[in-house]
């Protein structure tokens, strides 16, 4: 681990960019996902909405979160 706390051997990031990339380039192709979203900016939404679910005090807040920060983080991506 380094100073900064991060696993320096970590993959995560790499195995996710393998698992978004292919599905990603067929929404980009297909005109359902903007040509400018990137697997990086896929990641973010992730990690955001991941922070909504973590973060809710019960059951049925976490899931009225998830679905507000899904719908503001893909509204401008269609």
């Amino acid at each position: 681990m380094s100073s900064s706390g991060a696993v320096e051997d970590y993959d995560g990031d790499r195995r996710l960019a393998e698992l978004v990339a292919p599905p990603l380039e067929r929404a980009r192709q297909a005109g359902r996902v903007a040509a400018g979203v990137t697997v990086d900016d896929v990641a973010l939404a992730l990690r955001m909405i991941y922070g909504a679910a973590a973060t809710a005090r019960d059951g049925d807040q976490r899931r009225l979160d998830v679905e507000q920060a899904h719908a503001v983080v893909t509204a401008p991506w269609f």
